[in-house]
């Protein structure tokens, strides 16, 4: 094995590692011992890849936000319909989520606790160009009187919304609406459908 392939599996190792630490004890109760123990390593080594507790959540979280962009980009940026697009970002979303299901809690926990570390974080992400394409075909279609006028700001951040808010909230559906793990699994994908109907008949022309 080269020294190329180890460092790359020796990097990967401690991101996984640092996932699992920030999501279970926050940002400011992650300890780096704890994420060197966890990804096999010693401190030192860790410190090799990274000096600082905020320069690996940094890592981290562009780690986690490039996997949802690069779940989503492709379907944002394709030449399709615009509500087959809708269709598919939900179906797409949603099942990525239903993998990553550590995903919205560990955003939104960090967005709270440390949120000039996220903007940082997020800047070293070109999120822009990757739906820049959907914010003009919602314009477009505005414009051709396909659908009701509507800011396509506001437009994505509802979808987005729609999708995650479960995965946010499952405490909260497993403990008021006594959901169990079948419950949630089959909750979840029927919203691929219900959300994408929901957001569809929302905003287009009878």
């Amino acid at each position: 094995m080269s020294e190329l392939e180890v460092n790359i599996s020796t990097e990967e190792q401690i991101l996984k590692a640092a996932i699992q630490v920030f999501q279970r004890d926050g940002f400011d109760g992650a300890r780096m011992q704890d994420i060197a123990d966890f990804a096999g390593i010693n401190k030192a080594l860790l410190h090799y890849y990274y000096r600082s507790k905020e320069k690996l959540f940094q890592a981290v979280f562009v780690s986690v936000m490039k996997q949802v962009i690069d779940e989503l980009g492709g379907v944002m940026m394709s030449e399709i319909h615009l509500f087959d697009k809708i269709c598919l970002f939900f179906d797409k979303h949603i099942s990525f989520m239903q993998k990553h299901q550590y995903i919205p809690g560990f955003v939104i926990g960090e967005l709270n606790r440390n949120p000039q570390l996220v903007v940082d974080a997020m800047q070293q992400i070109n999120v822009q160009n990757t739906f820049g394409g959907f914010v003009k075909q919602i314009k477009e279609a505005v414009e051709k009187g396909e659908i009701k006028p509507i800011d396509p700001v506001q437009l994505f951040v509802n979808m987005l919304a729609l999708s995650v808010f479960p995965f946010g909230a499952r405490g909260m559906l497993f403990g008021v609406l006594q959901f169990d793990e079948k419950r949630f699994e089959q909750f979840v994908e029927e919203r691929k459908t219900l959300c994408a109907e929901l957001i569809i008949n929302s905003i287009k022309n009878s």
